[in-house]
C-alpha cells in the first residue's frame, strides 16, 4: 500500500520474471490475475517524493473526512497525495500501470481509493488501459463509501467494472 517505486516489483517479492512465471502459471489453472494499483499516493519515504516534489499536492492531511475538496487533495493518514491531475503525473501512472499489462498479462486491476482521485482522473484512465488491454479488462474500483447510489454512479461515470460492495457490508 505504501508504494516505493510503481515501475519496479518489490525485490521481497521476487522480479518481473518471477511475476510473469507466476502469472503464467495461474492462467495455465484458468486463475484470473488481477494486480493492485494505487495511483492515489505513495509511501512517505518513497524517492518519488524527492525527485519529483511538484507531483505532490503537500496540503497535509485530511481532517474533514466529509470535506470533497480534502478527500481528493490531501494526503490519507501521511501518504504524500500525487497531484495527478497535472498531466506529467497522469502519463506516469499509466505508463506504469500499462507496463504491467505487457509484462504480468493481468485480467485486471484493482483500483485503489477511489475516493480520493477526481472522477475525471477515472473516466480518462479507465478508458486508457481498456485501449491498450481490450474491453474484456476488468477494473474493480475500491470505494469506501455505503450509498449505493454513489457507488452505481461512479462505477458508471469512472467506466469501472464492477466495485467493491461497501453498501452490502455497511448493511450487514
Amino acid at each position: 500500500y505504501w508504494t516505493w517505486d510503481l515501475s519496479r516489483v518489490d525485490p521481497r517479492f521476487g522480479d518481473e520474471a518471477l511475476l510473469a512465471k507466476l502469472s503464467d502459471a495461474l492462467h495455465a489453472r484458468g486463475i484470473p490475475l488481477v494486480m493492485d494499483l494505487v495511483l492515489n499516493h505513495v509511501g512517505p519515504d518513497a524517492p518519488l517524493v524527492k525527485e519529483r516534489p511538484e507531483w505532490f499536492h503537500r496540503k497535509g492531511g485530511i481532517t474533514d473526512w466529509n470535506d470533497a475538496e480534502q478527500l481528493v487533495n490531501r494526503d490519507v493518514h501521511g501518504l504524500p497525495d500525487l497531484a495527478t491531475e497535472r498531466d506529467d503525473v497522469y502519463q506516469f501512472l499509466l505508463d506504469a500501470s500499462l507496463k504491467w499489462i505487457k509484462v504480468a498479462r493481468p485480467d485486471g486491476f484493482r483500483l485503489d481509493a477511489v475516493k480520493h482521485l477526481p472522477l475525471s482522473f477515472w473516466a480518462k484512465f479507465n478508458a486508457d488501459v481498456r485501449k491498450a488491454a481490450g474491453p474484456k479488462f476488468e477494473l474493480l474500483g475500491e470505494m469506501l463509501d455505503g450509498d449505493p447510489r454513489v457507488v452505481a454512479r461512479v462505477q458508471r461515470e469512472g467506466g469501472f467494472s464492477t466495485m467493491f460492495d461497501f453498501p452490502l457490508h455497511f448493511a450487514i
